[in-house]
């Protein structure tokens, strides 16, 4: 899937906008590779900051980010499904 660009009314940052590229296409995201998106190793507790960061500003939109424990996290076949309506205008 090619890397979106978001409505600059949602005020993703460029590292939030990464994070939700990588979890547009539906899989599970590790939370290693989720670090890998960062410029330098960052703790897990950052990564769970700004998914929560994205989280709170997906929340209007009605798209949820899924926690899986132990395995990762990842938008529901209707999250993607909602987000990719919303992209196509």
């Amino acid at each position: 899937m090619a890397k979106a660009t978001y409505p600059a009314a949602w005020g993703l940052t460029a590292l939030e906008s990464a994070y939700l590229n990588a979890l547009r296409p539906g899989g599970l995201v590790s939370i290693a590779a989720f670090t890998a998106l960062h410029s330098k190793s960052v703790p897990p507790a950052r990564v769970r900051k700004t998914l929560q960061a994205v989280r709170r500003k997906l929340d209007p939109l009605n798209v949820e980010i899924e926690t899986k424990w132990g395995q990762g996290w990842q938008i529901g076949q209707a999250g993607r499904a909602r987000l990719t309506g919303i992209l196509k205008g």
